[in-house]
């Protein structure tokens, strides 16, 4: 009777995993559009911690541009699908973002900078934003016009390894000491230190960084020739590119409109941040 009863309890199980790999081979076949419109919910990536992009606030809320950007795209996606679309926020990493939106586990992350890497794997839509290249310099550091007037030895930049800001801050100021961390806070605590003069990055990081140690961080800068680096919305590639060609169109006209950079600029307020405080050469 007993092994009678364990096999029964391995047969269910068995059958739900492969229910549920069923389900998940059906949705993954399903074109995006097709997904969104019959379940009316628009899947989104949010991250717990990444600054001004998404940040957690509750259990299964989030604030931040991201947040905001998602929130708009359901809005405006409901008339082109004929009914109401909500948003779900699945909590990812930027480790895992790519295999989220493979998998169909999120339809959707709406700011990643376009890589060759991603393109392969990924559908990237339009820009959704142009995000420049900024140096916030330790109190005390000059601040100059010119990424050349950085480029000198005596320069002690922090970055991130492996990101696009760092290859940005390599390209722009080659002569210029680069020093890579692995973590934002890594970066961060290398200028807070003393051990480096500026942290290079994308300006959202920038002005939280400043936030964050006021009494260490002074300056924003944004120098000449400036090098803003696409942001865009990723999804997965799917049969019909629907829900792509119009995410292209909405990430194209919402640009041109301001809209997002008044998205943006509300999930700056929203981080206790002082929009004033962007430096005036930026476009977004």
């Amino acid at each position: 009777m007993l092994l009678r009863r364990a096999v029964l309890r391995a047969t269910a199980a068995c059958a739900l995993i492969i229910a549920t790999a069923s389900m998940a081979a059906a949705q993954s076949n399903q074109s995006l559009w097709d997904k969104i419109q019959s379940s009316g919910t628009l899947v989104c990536g949010a991250m717990a911690s990444n600054p001004l992009g998404s940040w957690k606030i509750g259990p299964d809320q989030y604030a931040g541009y991201e947040i905001n950007f998602c929130n708009q795209v359901a809005h405006d996606l409901a008339p082109a699908m004929g009914k109401p679309i909500t948003v779900q926020f699945h909590e990812i990493t930027w480790s895992s973002v790519v295999l989220e939106l493979q998998s169909g586990r999120i339809d959707l992350f709406p700011s990643m900078s376009i890589t060759e890497q991603r393109k392969q794997a990924l559908d990237m839509s339009e820009p959704v934003l142009m995000l420049d290249e900024c140096l916030v310099n330790r109190r005390g550091v000059p601040s100059h016009p010119n990424w050349s007037d950085y480029s000198t030895p005596s320069m002690r930049i922090a970055t991130v390894i492996g990101t696009s800001d760092a290859q940005a801050v390599h390209d722009l100021a080659p002569n210029a000491t680069i020093l890579g961390f692995k973590e934002l806070a890594e970066a961060s605590l290398a200028v807070q230190a003393g051990r480096a003069d500026a942290f290079g990055t994308s300006i959202i990081v920038c002005l939280d960084t400043a936030k964050r140690a006021p009494e260490v961080f002074g300056d924003i800068v944004v120098p000449k020739p400036g090098r803003p680096l696409p942001s865009s919305a990723g999804m997965r590639r799917d049969s019909d590119h629907r829900f792509f060609n119009w995410m292209n169109d909405w990430a194209t006209k919402a640009r041109a409109s301001g809209l997002n950079r008044k998205l943006l600029i509300d999930a700056i307020r929203q981080g206790g941040l002082d929009p004033s405080k962007l430096p005036a050469n930026i476009a977004f």
